[in-house]
């Protein structure tokens, strides 16, 4: 997920490549916002990497990656879901309230605010539930509420 304000994003000619071996690229895509992007393809065709560089989460070989704004920015303003999401061994509430508390929101706040994401997201009432004790699904759902 990115803010508004962030786009256009441009990535000119970007490459990944692990030792010898070339994952992505060169790709040119140009994100303007204003709608849904889908990215969609074959199993190990890419996709999570194309992400995962366009946020900066993996060093390219070659090309580039430009923002509307700073890069450094950007960091605040965007999320990651993974496919496999990474829970901490908290309740739902505080997994979803963690990050607020690392950007300085006070706990109370931040726990209302979890409150909030957790409802948009249908786990509203699995707040005081053990994150590792959530479904697949549900697990899912507490890595989105984390990022909105």
């Amino acid at each position: 997920m990115v803010k508004a304000g962030l786009l256009p994003l441009v990535a000119e000619a970007i490459e990944v490549w692990r030792g010898p071996k070339r994952l992505i690229g060169p790709i040119d895509v140009t994100l303007a916002g204003g709608g849904i992007t889908v990215v969609m393809g074959p199993n190990g065709g890419g996709k999570t990497t194309l992400l995962r560089a366009l946020h900066g989460l993996e060093r390219l070989r070659r090309g580039r990656i430009g923002w509307a704004v700073p890069t450094e920015d950007t960091r605040h303003h965007q999320s990651f879901v993974f496919q496999t999401p990474i829970l901490l061994r908290r309740t739902v509430r505080d997994n979803i309230a963690f990050p607020l508390g690392l950007d300085g929101v006070r706990r109370s706040e931040a726990r209302e605010r979890a409150s909030r994401a957790a409802e948009a997201v249908g786990l509203g009432d699995r707040l005081s539930v053990m994150a590792h004790d959530l479904s697949g699904g549900e697990k899912q759902k507490l890595a989105i509420a984390r990022a909105l």
